[in-house]
């Protein structure tokens, strides 16, 4: 019998963790949705990597772990997030192939 990793894990972290978002899909549609949100994410940057010798650079970024059953259209780049009165835009969705997705985001302040 398969997991159901979204039952057991997904949701119950988010319960326990996760904000209130409104998420804005490009369609107009707008959805209110838990998210955990994570302003330290670390990754390495591949482009700068080369530029500085080979060695890499490490940078962070905004993420954002949501459940996918919780979107009516699914979340794709150039979608907005609004947390605490703050606007975000997705720069990259990451399915994670068991429920979930984490989203790359982007300050939307100009």
């Amino acid at each position: 019998m398969p997991v159901d990793f979204k039952d057991l894990v997904l949701t119950p972290c988010m319960d326990t963790f996760g904000k209130m978002v409104t998420y804005h899909h490009q369609s107009g549609e707008s959805v209110s949705i838990k998210a955990i949100f994570d302003d330290v994410t670390r990754f390495h940057n591949p482009i700068t990597g080369m530029d500085a010798g080979g060695s890499g650079v490490v940078a962070t970024r905004v993420m954002m772990g949501v459940r996918l059953d919780d979107f009516p259209i699914k979340p794709d780049m150039g979608d907005r997030v609004t947390l605490n009165g703050q606007d975000y835009y997705v720069l990259e969705v990451q399915v994670d192939g068991q429920g979930g997705a984490h989203l790359a985001l982007n300050n939307a302040e100009v």
